[in-house]
């Protein structure tokens, strides 16, 4: 998958053409819509399952040339575990399922390479919020934990936005930078123990193997 990813990205860059411009020009609206799914089994020794969909609609309005105010919210919902069948192994399990949700809110600037393709690059605040409900079978016994997190913080991102149409662009964020202050609760049911940490933390993250790819509409 990810080798046609690639090459279909090759052959996109390969047909950029010098005879249209993006529309990134001031007084320029945009909506955008990003889409992210996996539904993924595997079977054998340690049998795994992982069912992931992430929707991320956007609104971004060009105040200055090649530079705009771009406002996003996204909804992630994730479930994943494994379990091994092997009699030995007494039934060992694992799983979770993780509800997520960002609201963000930045400037985004367009930097030209060709009159179709521009890098782009992001930087503003964003808040994050999760919930997570896991459960665990070993030896007979079973245990579960919810954890629930928040992050407020600055966040930046680089990109490349391809427009084939000037109404058009397909985008694909590909390095990711955030340096947030975490708010945490875990809760484990089987210890009946409830747990608070504040921290704060820096990330820097690449998204070439699962990159995150979107399309927007420029009016």
């Amino acid at each position: 998958m990810k080798q046609l990813f690639f090459f279909v990205l090759a052959i996109g860059l390969c047909l950029v053409g010098f005879q249209g411009m993006g529309q990134v020009s001031q007084g320029t609206h945009a909506l955008g819509l990003g889409i992210n799914w996996e539904d993924r089994d595997i079977v054998g020794e340690r049998n795994n399952f992982v069912d992931n969909f992430k929707v991320s609609p956007s609104y971004s309005y060009f105040i200055k040339d090649r530079l705009s105010v771009i406002g996003e919210a996204s909804f992630h919902n994730r479930n994943s575990g494994y379990a091994y069948p092997n009699a030995n192994l007494n039934g060992l399990a694992y799983g979770f399922e993780r509800k997520e949700a960002d609201v963000s809110i930045g400037l985004r600037k367009y930097v030209g390479i060709q009159p179709k393709l521009f890098l782009m690059g992001t930087s503003g605040l964003k808040y994050h919020w999760n919930d997570m409900y896991s459960h665990q079978v070993s030896n007979g016994d079973e245990s579960s934990s919810q954890q629930s997190t928040r992050q407020f913080g600055l966040f930046g991102n680089l990109g490349l936005a391809y427009f084939p149409h000037e109404k058009f662009s397909f985008e694909l964020v590909f390095l990711d930078v955030q340096f947030f202050r975490i708010y945490n609760k875990i809760r484990t049911y089987h210890s009946v123990d409830t747990h608070q940490y504040h921290e704060w933390s820096f990330e820097v993250e690449g998204f070439l193997n699962q990159p995150s790819l979107a399309v927007r509409y420029y009016f």
